[in-house]
C-alpha cells in the first residue's frame, strides 16, 4: 500500500498537504501524532469517507480511486471508530464488526443513523 502526496481541503482551508507514506503486505503500522495532526483525515479518506481529495493511492502496485466505503473495504481497508462501545457489537467477530462500521460509514448507512440512531 502506498500513498503519495495526499492532499484535502475544505473550501479554502488546506486541511491535509502532500502526506505520503508506504506499507507492505503483512506489515502492521500506526498513526501516531497529536491531536489535531490530521490523523483521522488520512484515516477517513483511506476509507472513502471523503472522495475529494488529491493525490495518488496504491494498493498491490495499481492505481486505485477510494470513491466509496464499498470500494475501500473490497480493497482491504478497514476502520473501527474510536468510541467503540456505541459501534461495536460484543457477541459477534471482528470481521463482522468491521463490515458494520463499513455499511455505518456508507450512505445507507448514513440515513440509517440520522433515521434511527
Amino acid at each position: 500500500m502506498k500513498f503519495k502526496k495526499i492532499s484535502k481541503s475544505f473550501g479554502a482551508t488546506q486541511a491535509l498537504r502532500d502526506a505520503s507514506f508506504s506499507s507492505n503486505s503483512g506489515e502492521i503500522f500506526a498513526l501516531v501524532g497529536a491531536n489535531g495532526a490530521l490523523k483521522s483525515i488520512l484515516i477517513k479518506i483511506i476509507c472513502s469517507y471523503y472522495e475529494d481529495y488529491e493525490g495518488e493511492i496504491y494498493i498491490e502496485s495499481q492505481h486505485v480511486y477510494l470513491h466509496s466505503p464499498q470500494v475501500s473495504f473490497r480493497k482491504g481497508l478497514r476502520r473501527l471508530h474510536q468510541i467503540i462501545d456505541k459501534v461495536v457489537v460484543p457477541t459477534t467477530s471482528i470481521t463482522e464488526n468491521l463490515a458494520l462500521n463499513a455499511y455505518l460509514d456508507s450512505a445507507t448507512g448514513l440515513r440509517y443513523r440520522r433515521q434511527h440512531i
